[in-house]
């Protein structure tokens, strides 16, 4: 048992010690090493922080299988006109400007188009004629 859960129980439990240190020291076996706290707090920090990536990255809403982000397809959906390099070069700068910064390459076409690629956040979408097609 770790010095951290026996903190956690001692802080859950009633027993009233004037010395948190002597429950502890009762519960913890004569050669185990405790290590020193501050261990475990960072890397307790760090093991939150990737939970809550993973939960955030989960949470995405999958639409279908040409996006994966809302938010993009919105950005997307709002500056995409009937001409082709304008629709690439108002969601290539929308896209940056809605993201923070972030770039996302971009291409657009009239009709369909065959494509394979590895990405995290990817969009594709089409107005009237004109599809396009950006990711990150």
């Amino acid at each position: 048992m770790t010095l951290l859960r026996l903190y956690h129980r001692l802080c859950q439990s009633n027993i009233s010690a004037t010395n948190p240190m002597e429950f502890i020291d009762k519960k913890v076996k004569k050669n185990q090493r405790i290590m020193p706290f501050d261990m475990y707090d960072k890397r307790f920090m760090v093991l939150r922080r990737m939970r809550n990536a993973r939960q955030m990255s989960a949470s995405v809403p999958r639409t279908n299988t040409t996006c994966n982000s809302h938010k993009l397809a919105n950005v997307m959906v709002r500056v995409m006109v009937d001409d082709v390099s304008v629709s690439k070069r108002t969601v290539l700068k929308s896209t940056e400007l809605a993201f923070g910064g972030e770039k996302f390459d971009v291409f657009c076409a009239t009709g369909e188009f065959s494509y394979s690629i590895h990405s995290r956040k990817y969009c594709e979408v089409t107005k009237q004629t004109v599809t396009c097609f950006a990711f990150r």
